[in-house]
C-alpha cells in the first residue's frame, strides 16, 4: 500500500538563536533560548511566537475535524468514480 501524502507543512518547536519579533504579531518578543513555533515555508522558516502558534494549531486542528467530519459523512462509495 503507498504511503499516503501528508497535508501537514513542515511543523517544529524551535529554540531561538537569537532574539527576534514574532512573524505575526511584531509586538511579541522572542528572545534568544525560548522555544518557538518554525512553520518551514518553501525552504524559508516562518517563527511564531508560542502564544500565536498555539492559536494557529487549534484553529487547524478544529479545521482539520471539520473536514475530517464532513468525509466520514459521505456515503462510502461517494469518492469512487
Amino acid at each position: 500500500m503507498p504511503y499516503g501524502k501528508s497535508l501537514i507543512l513542515n511543523v517544529a518547536i524551535t529554540t531561538a538563536g537569537n532574539s527576534h519579533n514574532c512573524r505575526f504579531n511584531k509586538s511579541h518578543r522572542i528572545m534568544k533560548g525560548m522555544k518557538r513555533l518554525t512553520v518551514r515555508v518553501d525552504g524559508d522558516n516562518h517563527n511564531y511566537c508560542l502564544g500565536c502558534g498555539t492559536r494557529f494549531l487549534e484553529t487547524d486542528i478544529g479545521r482539520l475535524q471539520t473536514v475530517l467530519a464532513e468525509v466520514k459523512a459521505l456515503p462510502k462509495d461517494a469518492g469512487q468514480s
